[in-house]
Formats: C-alpha cells, sequence, structure tokens
C-alpha cells in the first residue's frame, strides 16, 4: 500500500523544557512514515542537548541563527521531502500517538491541497477546550483553523512560503496570511472530523482584539479601506459575543 511520508517541523529557540514533549508526540506516532525536522535557532540554554538525545531519529536539523519564527518555518519547509507538511512547535503536542495513523494509513486525498482538523487548547490551570475548525461561511475567506492543526502538500507549502515581507505589516499572522494566500489562489481545502494537536495559551497572539484586527486586516489583504472597517464593525460585537459566552459557560 502506497503511504505517504508526512514530514513534521518543529522550530525552537532556547526551548529546553518544552521541546522534549514535543519531540516525544512525534517520535511516538505509530504511523511510521515521519520524517521529523527541526529548525533551532541557536539555542544555549540546553536545547540542543536534548535535541541530540535524538539525533538519530530525525530526518534533518540544524541550529543556526535566524530572522524569526516565519523564517525558521520557511527553512523548515524548504527542507522538508515529504508529501505533506506540518508544523509541531514547540509546546505543542499531537492529541494522541494515534493521529498520523488515522488520517493517513490507507487513505487517499486525490485534488486536496491542505487538509485541517481540530485542536485543544489547554490554559495555564491544565483546563482544555475544543477548538472546532469551522467554515468561513464566504466565498472570499478561508476557513478556521488553528494553524498547527493541517496539513499542506509540500509542493504546494513550497510555492507559498511565509513573506517575511509582510512582518511589518501583519506581525505574527504570517501563518494565516499563508493561508489566505492559498485561498486566493483556489487551492483545495478539505476538513477532517478530528483533533489532531493540542497547544498552549498563552502569548499575544491569544489576545482576542487584536486578533480579531489583525485577521480582518489579513482578509483584506492589507487594505485599510472602508470595507476592510465595515467588516471590522461588523465583526467585533460578534466576536466579542463569542468569547464572552465562552467565559460564562466555563
Amino acid at each position: 500500500m502506497d503511504t505517504p511520508i508526512i514530514s513534521v517541523i518543529t522550530v525552537s529557540y532556547n526551548a529546553v523544557t518544552s521541546i522534549e514533549k514535543t519531540m516525544l508526540s512525534v517520535l511516538n506516532q505509530i504511523y511510521d512514515r515521519v520524517e521529523y525536522i527541526i529548525i533551532d535557532g541557536g539555542s544555549v540554554d540546553g536545547t540542543l542537548e536534548m535535541i541530540q538525545k535524538y539525533v538519530d531519529r530525525l530526518g534533518y536539523w540544524v541550529s543556526e541563527p535566524d530572522k524569526g519564527i516565519y523564517d525558521a518555518m520557511n527553512k523548515g519547509i524548504l527542507n522538508a521531502s515529504g508529501d505533506w507538511i506540518i508544523f509541531m512547535n514547540c509546546g505543542d503536542i499531537f492529541v494522541d500517538e494515534n493521529v498520523l495513523y488515522s488520517l493517513f494509513y490507507g487513505k487517499k486525498y486525490e485534488n486536496i491541497d491542505v487538509l485541517y482538523g481540530d485542536a485543544l487548547e489547554v490554559d495555564s490551570n491544565g483546563r482544555r477546550r475544543l477548538l472546532k475548525a469551522r467554515d468561513s461561511k464566504s466565498n472570499n475567506i478561508p476557513p478556521v483553523y488553528r494553524h498547527g492543526a493541517s496539513f499542506v502538500r509540500r509542493e504546494i507549502h513550497k510555492t507559498f512560503l511565509f513573506d517575511l515581507s509582510r512582518c511589518d505589516l501583519f506581525s505574527y499572522g504570517l501563518d494565516y496570511d499563508c493561508i489566505c494566500r492559498m485561498y486566493r489562489a483556489n487551492k483545495s481545502f478539505k476538513y477532517c472530523n478530528i483533533i489532531i494537536m493540542e497547544y498552549l495559551k498563552d502569548g499575544i497572539s491569544n489576545h482576542p482584539l487584536k486578533n480579531i484586527w489583525l485577521r480582518k486586516l489579513i482578509e483584506h489583504n492589507g487594505d485599510r479601506g472602508i470595507s476592510f472597517y465595515k467588516d471590522l464593525l461588523f465583526y467585533f460585537p460578534c466576536g466579542i459575543y463569542r468569547r464572552l459566552k465562552r467565559f460564562i459557560t466555563k
């Protein structure tokens, strides 16, 4: 049976406390057609020693200075040789050891460019919340999902790298920008009803109001014209309502 090779990419920088958990989540997958790639930004805290514990199970790894997380992610894409690419960054883990097997063993995804699924968000108290991927219900906007809960065909991702020239404009949103660019180019997306990964809720990328602003700016391709502000004014109350509802029902 012809089964695809999955390139799993982890980027790291001074992540000695979290990288081993992520690595073991990848290395313990029962699906054996995995190419594991680690791109380290020149860590000095013991991360390299942790990587070297498992070096014989890695497809490729490097530790060198980079221009930030998206530059490191691009390096991972360019060094990948698998059929599909997924990012599992430090602190993120596959939800269990069967994820890749369930998705790819004996499965064919003809004419599909991007596979995506659901994720679990874990807060500082260890509480888990399911984040269901959802369709945008718009022909101009891609489905909404956690970037680490998606697989992109290698040849597609090598064409659609993270656009570093947009860092100043889109900041930490270059992953969503990449998704939007693929969607505008009519690449095909398929939802898989499975929880793929688990990630820790922390950092600026989980600030709700900034996220709404940035998401809408990316969807409008950086154009802050009248349509952008109309969309923003319509979406802000809806987004705030959803978040209040989550808080109240916790």
